[in-house]
C-alpha cells in the first residue's frame, strides 16, 4: 500500500473511532456512566487509544516510512557501486560508466568513459560539467571535428578552433575562424591557403592594404579567359587594380573587357578617364639600374614577373635563375644594405642573368612568411620563404598549389633534388627551414654530383 495512503487510512479510523466515542458519551448531564452502553464504554477506550495513534500517523509514520525508503536506496546504490566496480575490474569500462552515470558520478563516469575509447560520450559529460578544453581534446580525438571546434568556439577561443579544422585540413573553416579573432592578416593567409583568393583580397583592401588587394584577387584568376562567363571577375579586378593605383594595369584589364562587350557596365567611362583607348596596351617599361661595383650602369632589365607570366619556366633554368638571385642576396647582407621583402615584383634582370633589386616595391602578401604575418619582423629566415615560394611557382608555373601538391606531383619532370630543395625553403615551421643563406650553398656543394 502506498505510504501516503497508509496514514490517511491511519488517520480516517482514528477520526471515525474518536467521533463515535463522543456519540456514545452523549446524554442528560450526570447520567455519562450510569446511563452508556457497553459498547460506548468500549468506544471511549478505543477512543482514547487511537488518538495517540493519529499523531503518531502524522508525525511518526511519514519520518519511519522516509528512513525505510532512505535504507533501501542506500542498499540499491551500494549494489550498483559493487557491481560498477565489478565491471571496472573486469576491464568493462564504458559498463561501469554507464552504471556511474546513473549514480551521477560524473567525473567517474568520463574517466571510464575515455578509458574505455568511447571519447564521445566522455567528451559530452565534460561539455555538461563546464570542462570545455577536455570536452574539444575528447571531440577531436573521437574524430568528431564539429563538435571539438564547436567547444572551442563555445569558449571564445577562435584561434584553438581555427586550430582544429587547420589539423584536419579544412582551411576555409579555419579562415573563418581566424577572421573572428580580429586577426586579419592571419586570415588572409588562411583564405589563401583556402583558396579563396576573393575573400582574401577583399580583408587586405579593408586592412589599407590596396596593392596586396590587388595582387592577391589576380590569382582568382588562374586558368580563367576573358569572356562573357568571365567578364564580372575581370570587372572586378580592375577595381581592385583602381584602389592600387596601377593605373597601367587597369586599363589594360578595361581594354580587355570592352573588346568582350564595348557596352559593359561603365567601362568605356572609365577608359576615357584614364585617357586610355580600347587598342592594345603599351609595352611596359624597362628598369636600368647598377648590378654592382663590377658591372657597368644603365643596364636595361626586367622583373621576373615578367619573365614568369608566359607560365612555368623549365626546372634546370629556373634553377640556375634562382641561384643567381641567391648569390647577389648573399652579397647584399654581406655589404650592406640588404631588402628585407622579396617577390617575383623586386627582382630585376638583365639579359646577362645579372640581379637587382627593387627597394620600394609593394608588398605581395603572398610571398611572405607565417612568422612576419603575425608581426614577427623579417631575417633571413623569413627571406627563404619568400625565395622558396619564388622557385616554386618558377618550376610549377603558379601557387595554386603550395601546400597542397609537391613540385614533382604538379610536373613529374622536376628532378627529386630540386624538389626537397624547394620543400624545405617553404616549410611554415620556422625551424624545418634552412638557417640561413649559407647553409643553402652548403646543400648545393653536397648536390653538386647531382645537379
Amino acid at each position: 500500500m502506498n505510504n501516503k495512503r497508509l496514514v490517511l487510512v491511519l488517520n480516517g479510523v482514528s477520526l471515525f473511532t474518536l467521533g463515535a466515542a463522543l456519540r456514545a458519551e452523549a446524554g442528560p448531564f450526570g447520567t455519562l456512566v450510569d446511563e452508556a452502553p457497553r459498547e460506548g464504554l468500549i468506544a471511549l477506550f478505543a477512543g482514547l487509544i487511537l488518538i495517540p495513534l493519529f499523531f503518531l500517523s502524522v508525525y511518526v509514520v511519514p519520518r519511519v516510512l522516509k528512513f525505510v525508503r532512505a535504507l533501501k536506496e542506500k542498499g540499491l546504490i551500494e549494489e550498483m557501486t559493487a557491481e560498477a566496480k565489478k565491471n571496472e575490474a573486469a576491464g568493462r569500462f564504458v559498463s561501469a560508466a554507464l552504471i556511474y552515470e546513473r549514480l551521477k558520478d560524473f567525473q567517474k563516469a568520463a574517466l571510464l568513459y575515455e578509458k574505455g575509447g568511447d571519447f564521445v560520450r566522455a567528451a559530452a559529460i565534460y561539455e555538461s560539467t563546464g570542462e570545455m578544453e577536455r570536452a574539444r581534446e575528447l571531440y577531436e580525438k573521437s574524430g568528431d571535428l564539429d563538435k571539438s571546434a564547436e567547444a572551442s568556439m563555445a569558449v571564445g577561443d577562435f584561434v584553438e578552433a581555427a586550430k582544429t579544422f587547420d589539423r584536419h585540413g579544412d582551411k576555409m573553416r579555419a579562415a573563418r575562424a581566424l577572421e573572428m579573432t580580429g586577426n586579419r592578416l592571419a586570415a588572409v593567409r588562411a583564405y589563401r591557403e583556402a583558396k579563396d583568393y576573393v575573400k582574401a583580397a577583399t580583408l587586405l583592401k579593408e586592412e589599407g592594404m590596396p596593392k596586396e588587394a590587388a595582387e592577391m584577387y589576380k590569382f582568382s584568376l588562374s586558368g580563367k579567359v576573358f569572356g562573357t562567363s568571365t567578364i564580372d571577375i575581370y570587372y572586378n579586378y580592375a577595381s581592385f587594380l583602381a584602389a592600387a593605383g596601377d593605373i597601367e594595369k587597369e586599363a589594360e584589364v578595361l581594354r580587355e573587357i570592352s573588346k568582350v562587350d564595348p557596352q559593359y557596365r561603365d567601362v568605356a567611362e572609365r577608359l576615357r578617364a584614364l585617357g586610355a583607348s580600347s587598342g592594345p596596351a603599351p609595352a611596359e617599361p624597362v628598369r636600368t639600374f647598377d648590378a654592382g661595383p663590377v658591372e657597368p650602369q644603365g643596364r636595361q632589365a626586367t622583373s621576373l614577373r615578367n619573365i614568369m607570366r608566359t607560365g612555368r619556366m623549365e626546372p634546370r633554368y629556373s634553377f640556375r635563375l634562382w641561384v643567381q638571385i641567391l648569390k647577389e642576396l648573399d652579397r647584399r647582407y654581406k655589404q650592406g644594405p640588404s631588402p628585407e621583402y622579396i617577390s617575383p615584383e623586386t627582382i630585376f634582370i638583365d639579359k646577362t642573368n645579372n640581379i637587382d633589386f627593387e627597394e620600394h616595391a609593394p608588398k605581395d602578401f603572398s610571398y611572405i612568411s607565417p612568422e612576419a604575418v603575425q608581426g614577427e619582423g623579417t631575417d633571413q629566415i623569413s627571406v627563404i620563404y619568400s625565395l622558396g615560394l619564388i622557385l616554386y611557382e618558377m618550376i610549377t608555373g603558379g601557387l595554386d598549389t603550395v601546400g597542397v601538391k609537391t613540385p614533382r606531383e604538379v610536373s613529374s619532370d622536376i628532378p627529386e633534388w630540386l624538389e626537397e630543395l624547394t620543400l624545405r625553403c617553404i616549410e611554415k615551421n620556422r625551424a624545418g627551414r634552412y638557417q640561413g643563406l649559407d647553409e643553402i650553398f652548403a646543400t648545393l656543394v653536397a648536390l653538386k654530383n647531382r645537379i
